[in-house]
């Protein structure tokens, strides 16, 4: 038996986890996919929820990498004596 699914539906919550990096907070954006991947039986939506999910992830690690090597490097350039 072949299941159909809502199409509009599908593209409502796909939107709403890739669009969902843009709320403010971190805990915020990366609970919608989290909470859409668990309600929804969608196998499409789902799909689009993990993509989103590893995404806002990986940025946040990139962002946080980012910062730690400009403070690792501003750090080395303030103790160096040039005078």
């Amino acid at each position: 038996m072949q299941v159909t699914y809502d199409s509009d539906k599908r593209k409502l919550l796909s939107s709403l986890c890739h669009g969902a990096i843009f709320f403010s907070t971190a805990l915020f954006s990366i609970g919608v996919p989290i909470v859409i991947n668990l309600i929804s039986d969608d196998p499409v939506v789902k799909s689009n929820a993990k993509e989103s999910i590893f995404f806002i992830v990986h940025f946040y690690y990139k962002i946080c990498l980012s910062h730690t090597k400009d403070l690792y490097n501003q750090q080395a350039f303030t103790s160096l004596n040039l005078s």
